[in-house]
């Protein structure tokens, strides 16, 4: 009886390890952390796990939540992803880029699973929250993130597999299309919650 008590315990940390909710401006806040960081930085520099703590901490300190360096680095990550969406997404003829609305004008014909599919489709053809935010930060792609990279065409995999979804202001989770191991939940109370998703992550070096 003690040791299931136990493993339910380990389990539930490990769990609040590997999900909570974001709001915005939790998630504007990181964004900002990273572009102030990484201001002035050689194209050697490298972000590490310390980094990640960092942010994490302060994040914590601000908004008096309990992210770890983990949900940290993830939420990071996912939004690395979506903007090699979006440059992959530019560099193709065809896809008009609204400068106002930050979004795409893409046929609906792109939405098959043999062309951009729909969780890209979705994302791309609404209004990319905190569009000007990744461009300043992962437009310099000489600054890596520590982790193994993530090939643009395996993006959507990659984020559909977390088992959990992203919503907007702009629209509803199911109309998005999107789905990450962190929501960004705008509006809601900057918490962190639990659930018994799990996921393998990949630590920095």
């Amino acid at each position: 009886m003690g040791e299931q008590k136990e493993g339910a315990k380990h389990e539930v940390a490990r769990s609040r390890d590997n999900y909570m909710s974001w709001s915005d401006d939790c998630t504007k806040y990181m964004l900002e952390w990273y572009i102030e960081k990484q201001r002035d930085k050689p194209p050697t520099f490298k972000w590490k796990a310390q980094h990640h703590l960092q942010c994490a901490n302060d994040l914590n300190d601000k908004f008096g939540i309990t992210a770890t360096a983990k949900q940290v680095h993830r939420h990071f990550r996912s939004f690395k992803e979506k903007w090699k969406w979006i440059k992959l997404a530019k560099g193709r003829s065809g896809y008009g880029f609204d400068k106002v609305l930050n979004k795409f004008n893409i046929d609906k014909s792109e939405k098959s699973p043999s062309k951009l599919g729909k969780i890209k489709f979705h994302y791309l053809t609404h209004s990319i929250k905190f569009y000007h935010l990744l461009e300043e930060l992962f437009s310099d792609s000489s600054h890596a993130d520590g982790t193994l990279g993530i090939d643009v065409n395996d993006a959507s995999e990659n984020v559909e597999s977390d088992g959990s979804s992203e919503t907007s202001s702009h629209t509803s989770t199911a109309e998005q299309g999107l789905s990450d191991s962190d929501m960004i939940a705008p509006n809601s109370p900057a918490e962190g919650t639990r659930s018994n998703l799990k996921r393998k992550h990949v630590r920095a070096p």
